[in-house]
């Protein structure tokens, strides 16, 4: 099952919900023996990355090397061939040909280590922006963060409520108790999306990692 548009998880792994606005992780997060990630961005023929997402990506791994006071460090490499696909710890690649909505997907981490795939879909008419955009947020998602609007969508056209266990949803102190448009981890986006970490972000992070 596919939960906010971009979360794999199983019905028998979601329960009911409350209606707070803050900022959320899940209970799995990446251990310190794991937080320096390769990530690979895919440049098959078929799940490839186009230009414009191979930039997004360069530009999503800056958002979180850039953050000081994070304890994550991304070292990005691209191909195609199965060892690589084998040795990173984080793959990124397009999965338009089996996908009709636009957006991406990715998974929690588990066991220490971060989620190893994100699928981004039907971004090629969006703006290098929304590249970055899209795929920070599921890199988000991949090292333990929650979708901010979590309880009921709402920055999406039709709102629902997203169940949280036995990942958990888990406020992050520090963060805002209020609605938080501009962050990244909010379950929908809009074409005028910077792709940039808001303050809640950051802080988020940093009080995780």
């Amino acid at each position: 099952m596919v939960i906010g548009g971009d979360i794999a998880m199983t019905q028998k792994e979601l329960v009911e919900i409350s209606s707070q606005k803050k900022q959320y992780r899940t209970r799995n997060l990446v251990s310190g023996a794991n937080r320096t990630i390769d990530i690979l961005g895919f440049t098959g023929s078929r799940q490839g990355l186009s230009n414009k997402a191979k930039n997004g990506l360069r530009d999503a791994v800056r958002n979180y090397n850039n953050l000081s006071g994070v304890s994550l460090q991304f070292r990005l490499s691209f191909g195609s061939s199965q060892n690589a696909v084998n040795r990173a710890d984080m793959v990124v690649f397009d999965d338009t040909v089996n996908e009709s909505a636009s957006g991406g997907i990715a998974g929690f981490p588990s066991g220490g280590r971060p989620n190893k795939f994100i699928a981004i879909f039907n971004l090629n008419f969006f703006s290098r922006n929304i590249h970055e955009h899209v795929i920070t947020h599921e890199m988000g998602h991949s090292v333990g963060l929650r979708h901010t609007d979590w309880f009921n969508r709402s920055t999406c056209d039709i709102g629902s409520r997203e169940r949280a266990e036995p990942e958990g949803a888990i406020y992050i102190p520090g963060t805002a108790r209020g609605y938080a448009p501009t962050s990244i981890m909010n379950a929908c986006f809009t074409s005028s999306a910077n792709g940039e970490f808001n303050r809640n972000d950051k802080v988020g992070l940093r009080r995780i990692y």
